[in-house]
């Protein structure tokens, strides 16, 4: 076998401690960690926390509530500010289209996923409503927007121009955009989801963060704007206590792919479901028009429409920390914390740290792959034997996996060769490593590439929309090992209708573990010079959600790989 020389890039590393001191860094107002946001089970008559099962109280307990966080939540309709639950929330601007009667616009849907995201009250005189009323990032700065001019019919129409022009004032301005509603489509070319992928690109603070649609069980159920390729889509997920399965409402993929360059469409190719999140009996705030003195009305119920404000509540803890520790080190780390808040970072994190249920699958399997290395001026071409490889990256129904935000804590406070993320750029025909060091057979390796699609608003009108500079980059993403002084490949995710690349595996022998971001091709338009990308890692002991997995794994027990010419 021959030897390649691999150049390695070096890793920047700086790991906050989770000590009792490290609470006092962040200056936040004390609020203390107690019941919100109940998840019923009728069946049992009990009660769950949300923050409890997706992992919240890990931000919570170091003084990390949401404060210096922007969330706009938009709706069809926006929140009512007189529900008991926002009473000591901060409330930030509401945005409607020109001309329309805000009044006219509360909505019990807008305020129910307001309540998840920031509900916060103090008065505990009410002990159910207090009980109830926290949200999951009770210090953010809560904004509102609405599409449409009138809700009062059973089918609301909406202006494109209004659409644009309220996301559009809040993308930049931002740092997450929550959005629980949708048209009902699943066209993989829908003029929604490619305004909000040109906005998303244009403006890399804000987050965006859609739920996936409640049309399941069926595949190519997503819906509209969750099919934004630059945006979070979030599934629900069920059975209230434990919510390890997929509730059998939630929206899933594979979706349709559609290239605007050459018009064509290939069906059932592309996992659309980027985070699952509990959202199916929860209990959220109320708007009643007919009883409008009635401020602590609640109401159990679910959808993915509550699974995206939990993911977006996450977000925003995730944007408030990285605000906190650079209001504290900012100096000595240069950019590295505006970096953290890049969408693409953020999603790579929050997708790598997520738990996956036990029947996760993105479909590796083991085959041959073909690969390029550049050395010395010259290009190496190889094609590798059995190879872990995923075409699609993530699952079809859960994403990367159900939601888990003491994992991404973790993410955010580390930067070593165990557990990382960074910010970089590729060069087209090119590639960058990444050194995981000396990794002992056993643990499990996650990795999570990301990056977005381009596109630049020229035009929008009530009739069209016309957005230029479409690209779409195909990135890669590869596992390599150095065994008795070769270059072994070992497991690649090659998503060619995705901008998601993700590795969930066991290591099967001790060794020198890399990582390889290659750019070697486009999905369509023209290969821009290079690709800004996030990626994020982790190397960690087998989790016990992680058993199901050893079956495959186990053929790698036989590791030698034969470089076929």
């Amino acid at each position: 076998m021959r030897c390649f020389k691999i150049y390695i890039s070096i890793l920047f590393c700086v790991c906050f401690s989770f000590s009792a001191v490290f609470a006092e860094i962040f200056s936040a107002n004390k609020i203390e960690a107690r019941t919100f946001v109940l998840s019923y089970n009728s069946e049992e008559n009990s009660a769950d926390v949300v923050n409890g099962i997706v992992g919240t109280e890990a931000f919570w307990n170091i003084g990390i509530t949401g404060q210096g966080a922007k969330i706009a939540n938009i709706e069809l309709g926006v929140y009512w500010p007189e529900h008991y639950v926002f009473q000591n929330s901060n409330l930030g601007e509401v945005y409607v289209p020109d001309g329309a009667d805000v009044s006219a616009l509360y909505s019990s849907h807008a305020t129910g996923t307001a309540h998840v995201l920031a509900g916060y009250n103090s008065d505990d005189s009410n002990t159910f409503a207090y009980l109830l009323s926290l949200g999951i990032a009770p210090s953010a700065e809560l904004s509102a927007g609405a599409v449409a001019r009138d809700i009062s019919g059973e089918l609301v129409s909406i202006e494109l121009a209004d659409f644009y022009c309220v996301y559009s004032h809040f993308f930049g301005a931002s740092d997450v955009i929550n959005s629980s509603w949708g048209p009902n489509s699943t066209l993989a070319n829908n003029v929604f989801s490619n305004i909000i992928d040109a906005l998303a690109a244009k403006n890399t603070n804000t987050v965006m963060v859609v739920s996936a649609g409640n049309s399941g069980p069926g595949e190519n159920t997503v819906q509209s704007m969750a099919l934004a390729f630059n945006a979070i889509s979030v599934g629900a997920l069920g059975n209230a206590h434990s919510y390890g399965s997929i509730a059998d409402f939630s929206s899933r993929s594979p979706s349709d792919f559609y290239n605007p360059i050459s018009k064509e469409t290939v069906k059932g190719v592309r996992p659309a479901i980027d985070i699952s999140a509990p959202g199916e009996n929860i209990s959220f705030a109320v708007y009643d028009s007919e009883n409008p003195d009635s401020k602590d009305m609640f109401s159990w119920s679910g959808g993915t429409s509550i699974a995206a404000p939990v993911v977006s509540g996450v977000v925003s803890l995730m944007k408030s920390a990285s605000y906190s520790l650079a209001e504290t080190y900012g100096d000595a780390y240069g950019d590295l914390f505006e970096k953290q808040r890049d969408v693409r970072v953020v999603k790579a994190i929050l997708l790598n740290s997520a738990k996956k249920p036990s029947d996760w699958t993105n479909n590796q399997k083991l085959s041959s792959y073909t690969t390029t290395i550049d050395m010395s001026g010259f290009s190496i071409t190889s094609t590798y034997a059995n190879v872990i490889l995923t075409t699609q990256g993530l699952d079809y129904v859960y994403g990367a996996g159900s939601l888990d935000a003491d994992g991404a804590l973790r993410h955010i406070l580390n930067l070593t060769q165990s557990m990382y993320w960074a910010l970089d750029s590729v060069e087209s025909g090119s590639s960058l490593w990444y050194n995981l060091g000396v990794v002992d057979a056993g643990k499990f390796l996650t990795a999570t590439l990301v990056w977005n699609v381009n596109g630049e608003i020229a035009e929008v009108s009530n009739e069209q929309a016309q957005i230029d500079n479409l690209y779409f980059s195909n990135l890669g993403l590869e596992l390599w090992t150095v065994m008795e002084g070769s270059h072994n490949l070992i497991a690649v995710s090659d998503t060619e209708y995705n901008n998601v690349e993700h590795l969930y595996l066991k290591l099967a022998t001790d060794g020198e573990y890399l990582l390889r971001v290659t750019f070697f091709g486009m999905a369509y338009g023209e290969m821009p010079s290079s690709e800004t990308y996030a990626i994020a890692f982790s190397v960690v002991p087998e989790p016990s959600f992680a058993a199901a997995f050893a079956g495959i794994f186990a053929v790698l027990l036989v590791f030698k790989r034969r470089v076929l010419r």
